[in-house]
């Protein structure tokens, strides 16, 4: 991958890849964040008998405009929801996979590409040889995220990770195309511009990562795959430091190892 421009498309390519290995045909869509809707594309040409319904938090011409961790759609009303790094720009992902349970039908599919911790480690490191504060936002790590979608009731949760890396000629040309691009990756705590004198001090230290002959500066990307399906009951209950798990539910997944 060369650009971080083409993230979301080579990601895209890879969930359609990968949705070749499940065997679903749904009738009712949702794109859970769908941007500019370059998915619903591929979306409508895999599933041409679909309807595909964009949903996004921005007000976009196309689509529906609505936040994840409150759609508005019926419980039980959707066939497939997909989402292609919609995750890493939410506050509380644990509501959204609430949400995603509520809305899917029994068994109807999660499934959903995001960033993990390991995201723009070199910036991190860079940015540490100049000063203390969080230039690049956390990640949930896979973990997190499939103990996330097992508490919400979703069933079957399978989650993995890779690693993708882009190449700068300048890595301050990194921080400009994540600034133009109103980048959910850098922290927007912090206030105030930084320094010329800073971001000469980043490209320096920056310097001492570059492993190959080209002088191009890398900017490796984690990211989290997954997907879950959807269940009529709650699968998991707390009280204290006991955790229940329904006696449907194991029946649900008991069926699906037959």
């Amino acid at each position: 991958m060369n650009r971080q421009d083409d993230l979301s498309a080579e990601i895209a390519k890879r969930l359609m890849e990968r949705l070749e290995w499940i065997k679903i045909n749904p009738e009712v869509i949702i794109d859970l964040g769908c941007g500019s809707s370059e998915d619903i594309k591929l979306l409508q040409n895999r599933y041409p008998g679909a309807v595909v319904i964009g949903c996004d938090k921005s007000n976009r011409s196309v689509g529906i405009r609505a936040n994840a961790e409150a759609l508005p759609f019926a419980s039980g009303s959707v066939d497939f929801i997909y989402s292609n790094m919609m995750l890493p720009w939410v506050v509380d992902p644990q509501c959204v996979f609430n949400e995603v349970r509520r809305v899917l039908k029994p068994n109807g599919l999660f499934f959903f590409a995001s960033l993990g911790p390991d995201t723009l480690r070199e910036a991190r490191l860079a940015w540490a040889q100049v000063d203390s504060h969080k230039h690049i936002n956390d990640f949930e790590d896979m973990h997190n995220i499939g103990d996330m979608l097992a508490k919400a009731g979703l069933v079957d949760p399978v989650v993995d990770t890779e690693w993708l890396t882009a190449t700068y000629s300048n890595p301050i040309y990194l921080l400009e195309e994540l600034k133009q691009a109103g980048s959910y990756i850098l922290d927007r705590t912090q206030k105030g511009t930084t320094s010329r004198s800073a971001l000469n001090k980043f490209k320096s230290s920056y310097e001492t990562l570059i492993e190959d002959n080209e002088a191009r500066y890398p900017a490796t990307f984690e990211i989290i795959y997954g997907h879950a399906w959807g269940n009529n009951m709650p699968a998991y209950s707390q009280e204290g430091n006991e955790t229940s798990i329904s006696l449907e539910a194991l029946r649900r997944n008991l069926r699906r190892l037959d």
